[in-house]
C-alpha cells in the first residue's frame, strides 16, 4: 500500500493467495459446463452463507476507437454447501450460447456482501481479421523489402531478421528481430548469428526463411494480404540454467505512447509473482513509474501475463499491434528496476527491487520469466519461482505483427 492507500501490485496478489474462497483454475477446459472447483479456507462459515456473482462480457477488438467491454449476460447465486476446510462444486448457470463470449468472470463475497475475490477466464473464440485484403508485392530489385497494402516490412538478406516496418511513409521505430535473449545468474549467453536466408513468393503471399547454419536454428516470416507479418520460430535447446528466456525485438522507447491488450491486467507480472492480475481489457499511457518511488498507476514496463493481443500506440500517430498465437508473456521496453546495480560491498543483495532482463530490444516474448528480488534478497533467494530453470527442448512459438496508419 501506498502512503494514501494506494493500491500496489502486490495487494492483488495477497488477496488472491489468501482469500478464504479459492479457485486454483487458471483456465477453462475444454469440456467446461459451467462447474467451477472451490475450496472453503474459512474456519467457521461454510459457502452456503457467501454469494457468487458471475458475468459473461465480450470486448472490443484490437485497433477501435475505445477500450470497451460489454455484459452479455450475468447472474448471481448462492454458494454450494462447502463446510470449512472442505471442497466441493460451484455449477453456475450458464446459457446454450456462452462460448460466444470473449470472458467469464466471478466475484465472490462474504455473507456481509464484501468482495472476497474476483476471477477472470478467457473463452476460446476464433479470431477474424478486420483488415482490408491486397497485393502482396517484393520490391523490384529487393526482394526482402515486401509491400502490402501501405504497410512495408524490410528484412535483413543475410539473416532474415526484420530490421524495420513503415506506414504509409512513417516508420514505427520497429525491427531487429527476432532474436534470442538468455542468461544466468552471471551473465548474458551469447548466440551464433550465422544465418541464411532466402524470400520467395507462395500464393499471395511473400515468404522470407532463415536457417541458422551452425545449431539449426530456424525461423519464417509470412507477409499476407491483409498487411500482416506472421513469424514462426524455432531456436535451439539451451543447455543452461538459466534466470530469463525471451525472443526480442527493438522497439523505440521514444516513439512509444500507449498500449492496450487484452490479457492479464492491469499490472505487470514476475516469474515468482503471478498471481493479482485477472484477464481482461487493459490500457494505459506511456510512464517510467518505479513502485515505492511513484504511486497511482501501475509500471506501463516490464512483462504482461496470458497476452492474447497487444496494440502500441506510437507518438508518430501509428500503432502496432502484436497478436500472440497462445497467450503469451509479452515485456515491453526496459524497466529502471531491471538496470539498478546490486550492492557488492557486503553482498547482501540489490538496493532496490532488481531483476533479470535483456539488455537490449524493447518488446519480448518470454519463455523464462525472471523473479524479482527485494532489498533485502535477490529473486534466486527468495523460492523455486524466483530460480534459474534449464529449459526442455527448442524454442518455438509463433507472433504475428500488424501495423496501422494514423488516417485507417
Amino acid at each position: 500500500m501506498g502512503p494514501h492507500g494506494e493500491k500496489e501490485a502486490s495487494y492483488f496478489t495477497v488477496r488472491e493467495i489468501w482469500s478464504p474462497v479459492q479457485i486454483e483454475w487458471a483456465q477453462l477446459p475444454g469440456d467446461f459446463s459451467g462447474a467451477l472447483p472451490v475450496e472453503n479456507r474459512y474456519y467457521e462459515t461454510p459457502l452456503n452463507e457467501c454469494s457468487f456473482a458471475w458475468k459473461l462480457v465480450n470486448f472490443s477488438t484490437p485497433f477501435s476507437e475505445q477500450a470497451e467491454s460489454s455484459t452479455r449476460v450475468e447472474g448471481r447465486l448462492a454458494g454450494p454447501n462447502v463446510g470449512p476446510g472442505e471442497q466441493g462444486i460451484l455449477q453456475l448457470p450458464l446459457p446454450a450460447n456462452w462460448r460466444e463470449s470473449g470472458a467469464l468472470e466471478l466475484s465472490a463475497f462474504s455473507r456481509t456482501g464484501v468482495e472476497l475475490m474476483k476471477w477472470s477466464w478467457p473463452i476460446d473464440v476464433a479470431k477474424s481479421s478486420t483488415a482490408e485484403s491486397g497485393a502482396v508485392k517484393q520490391t523490384d530489385g529487393k526482394p526482402f523489402e515486401v509491400t502490402a497494402g501501405k504497410t512495408v516490412w524490410r528484412f535483413s538478406p543475410a539473416s532474415g531478421q526484420l530490421v524495420g516496418c513503415s506506414v504509409a511513409g512513417t516508420e514505427l521505430g520497429f525491427g531487429r528481430g527476432p532474436v534470442l535473449y538468455a542468461g544466468t545468474l552471471e551473465n548474458a549467453l551469447e548466440f551464433s548469428n550465422d544465418w541464411k536466408a532466402e524470400a520467395k513468393s507462395e500464393g499471395d503471399s511473400v515468404v522470407v526463411e532463415s536457417k541458422n547454419i551452425n545449431d539449426g536454428s530456424h525461423f519464417r516470416w509470412t507477409v499476407s494480404p491483409d498487411g500482416s507479418a506472421a513469424l514462426d520460430y524455432e531456436f535451439a535447446a539451451i543447455e543452461n540454467a538459466l534466470a530469463y528466456c525471451a525472443v526480442g525485438f527493438d522497439l523505440e522507447e521514444s516513439n512509444v505512447a500507449s498500449k492496450r491488450w487484452l490479457g492479464a491486467g492491469p499490472h505487470r507480472i514476475w516469474g515468482n509473482r503471478l498471481k493479482g492480475p485477472q484477464f481482461g481489457l487493459w490500457e494505459d499511457e506511456y510512464n517510467d513509474n518505479i513502485t515505492g518511488v511513484n504511486w497511482g498507476k501501475p509500471e506501463f514496463k516490464g512483462i504482461f501475463g496470458r497476452v492474447d493481443w497487444m496494440e502500441i500506440g506510437l507518438k508518430s500517430g501509428s500503432s502496432l499491434l502484436v497478436d500472440a498465437d497462445s497467450r503469451a508473456s509479452l515485456g515491453i521496453l526496459r524497466p529502471k528496476n531491471a538496470d539498478e546495480t546490486r550492492n557488492e560491498k557486503n553482498g547482501v543483495g540489490p538496493v532496490h527491487a532488481w531483476w533479470h532482463y535483456p539488455e537490449s530490444g524493447g518488446l519480448h516474448l518470454f519463455h523464462k520469466l525472471p523473479g524479482v528480488g527485494t532489498k533485502f534478497a535477490n529473486a534466486e533467494a527468495l523460492g523455486p519461482q524466483g530460480e534459474p530453470k534449464k529449459l526442455t527442448g527448442t524454442l518455438s512459438g509463433r507472433i504475428v505483427f500488424r501495423a496501422k496508419g494514423q488516417s485507417e
